[in-house]
């Protein structure tokens, strides 16, 4: 079992460090090591014990949700650029339809990221203390 640390939003734990620009291409292997990630955390959770880092890894976790919520936050508004300038280009009715329902999907899940960060928070909250305790005996 791996021990965490507890790392809330804003904290030296949480900080990503400086942003480093990155090109198109590092986008595809930033979501793969994104997976491999996620993988180790379920299997991690999934281990006999683990409940005494629930609280730990909920830091983290919430600080991650913040950093994809960013990301597609960031993801739509180069997706809108681009696809304004495509309608212009292709002038289609249906290239404005597909244009705006692409927009509003990932403007929906950028919200559903805000929610899972905030669900996250909300759960290391009430964990947290009750964990400690359970530990403690």
């Amino acid at each position: 079992m791996t021990n965490f640390a507890i790392a809330t939003p804003g904290d030296v734990l949480s900080d990503p460090g400086p942003r480093v620009t990155a090109a198109p291409a590092d986008l595809d292997r930033a979501a793969s090591l994104l997976l491999a990630s996620a993988g180790a955390m379920r299997r991690s959770a999934e281990e006999p014990g683990s409940a005494s880092a629930i609280a730990a890894a909920l830091g983290p976790m919430e600080a991650a949700l913040g950093e994809l919520e960013r990301a597609a936050d960031a993801m739509e508004t180069v997706a809108r650029e681009r696809l304004e300038k495509a309608t212009a280009l292709l002038a289609g009715r249906w290239t404005h339809v597909n244009a705006a329902r692409t927009t509003h999907e990932i403007e929906e899940l950028v919200r559903a990221l805000s929610n899972a960060r905030r669900a996250c928070q909300t759960a290391r909250e009430c964990a947290g203390p009750i964990l400690a305790e359970l530990a403690a005996l």
